[in-house]
């Protein structure tokens, strides 16, 4: 049939160009738009906050909740690798000898810790008995043996250096050497809050200067030339500063930005007796809240330091423990009671409450930089974690520990120190 092939051979192309339009304009119909961060107008109703929490097995959810005002809803980063670490032990049979050592008198006044460890460590000799993190290295103390001396102790003992490459004790150093110190109640990077006071007792109302040192120089901000206030700084950043004020008996919290300016006072009977702040963020001063009176806090809460108003944020539930990162990145809850097995964490960036699940009940926690660090309480032992804020990971150690144990931060790793036994642990990735 030649008249059907001709028909076919002039309306096949027609036919396909028809298709391939359709095709291209069914592509421009379904492209996705361009990701919009949405802000919200003003601080979340307190309802919008009060969902109830889902189970420690569940997954954190990934819709982030409302905002305050002037704050980004952002998508959380997704997980890096989380940190690994490798383990050094140091027992009686670890420790480098020092037969040369002599004898050293030991009370509260030369080495409070060491002092204190030889009044209460009933083990061997050989022992460790002490570890301290500079800002760049760690240090051990190893004692070698200690005789009690009427009511104080002598002691043979010597500070070494720990190799990280090769995990050894060595170049061993005179003094004891001087702790790095996180301060998770400021976070300054151009200037700090200071109170100059003529003459403080601690709690005593005096006369004293708030001011703001920028590059060397001291900026007044307010002044009391009477006495009926004590103040202190609890809480600062680069702009704001939290002063805890004591007049007439009762205890106020008062905030001023860097010029001066007062952004907002919680009363006692009202405000105090209930909200507590916890950490500056950018825009705002994160609190916890007792919302029903019960001496228990289960509320996160901020204060707009712009118009200085507060406004819940979420219900969390009564919780046990709370702490929080300098920078405000984020709040840390613990709960034995509704969630013993499991952190609460709550990150200013999404201003939702992310939930991860422990393997053992938590017993202490706190921050350090950006890491959560703590301990877990197995049937007999303990067990140390690390929650790193920028990996969202939770690393729980296999070994276990003595509940009295004491786990020591560093920038370069931490270490458990044990009944006169010492584990480091160095990342490696």
């Amino acid at each position: 049939m030649p008249g059907c092939k001709k028909l076919i051979r002039y309306f096949l192309p027609l036919l396909l160009a028809v298709l391939l339009a359709a095709s291209f304009a069914g592509c421009e119909n379904e492209a996705s738009p361009e990701a919009s961060s949405s802000v919200a107008e003003s601080l979340p109703a307190e309802s919008s906050g009060e969902a109830s929490l889902g189970s420690p097995s569940e997954e954190p959810s990934e819709e982030p909740s409302s905002t305050p005002s002037g704050e980004t809803s952002l998508q959380p980063d997704p997980p890096v690798t989380p940190p690994e670490f490798e383990l050094y032990s140091f027992e009686g049979n670890a420790l480098p000898a020092a037969d040369d050592a002599t004898f050293v008198l030991v009370n509260k006044t030369t080495d409070p810790a060491l002092d204190s460890f030889l009044k209460s460590y009933e083990g061997t000799y050989p022992a460790v008995a002490d570890t301290v993190y500079t800002d760049t290295a760690l240090y051990v103390c190893v004692v070698y043996d200690a005789i009690e001396f009427y009511g104080a102790f002598q002691a043979k003992y010597r500070w070494y250096t720990f190799d990280p490459v090769s995990g050894t004790l060595g170049s061993p150093v005179s003094d004891r050497p001087e702790a790095y110190v996180y301060d998770k109640n400021s976070y300054n990077q151009t200037g700090y809050f200071w109170v100059d006071y003529e003459t403080a007792e601690s709690g005593t109302p005096c006369p004293y200067v708030v001011l703001f040192n920028e590059n060397g120089t001291n900026h007044t901000l307010c002044f009391e030339e009477t006495s009926l206030e004590y103040v202190r700084i609890i809480r600062q950043n680069d702009t704001h500063v939290v002063l805890s004020v004591l007049r007439n008996g009762e205890r106020y919290y008062r905030i001023l930005d860097r010029n001066g300016n007062v952004i907002a006072q919680l009363e006692w009977i009202s405000d105090v007796s209930s909200i507590t702040p916890l950490m500056f963020g950018k825009q705002y001063l994160y609190c916890k809240k007792d919302a029903d009176e019960d001496f228990v806090y289960d509320t996160i809460g901020a204060i707009d330091l712009e118009t200085g108003k507060y406004q819940d944020l979420l219900h969390v539930g009564n919780s046990d423990y709370w702490t929080y990162f300098a920078d405000g990145c984020g709040i840390a809850i613990y709960d034995n009671v509704n969630y013993p097995d499991a952190i609460l964490y709550y990150a200013t960036a999404t201003h939702q409450l992310d939930i991860y699940p422990a393997k053992r009940r938590v017993n202490y926690l706190d921050t350090f930089h950006g890491t959560l660090y703590g301990t877990l309480q197995g049937e007999e032992e303990s067990h140390v974690f690390l929650w790193v804020n920028h990996a969202r990971s939770l690393f729980q150690s296999e070994e276990g520990y003595s509940r009295d144990a004491v786990l020591i931060m560093g920038k370069s790793g931490f270490s458990v120190l044990d009944n006169g036994a010492l584990t480091v642990y160095v990342q490696t990735n």
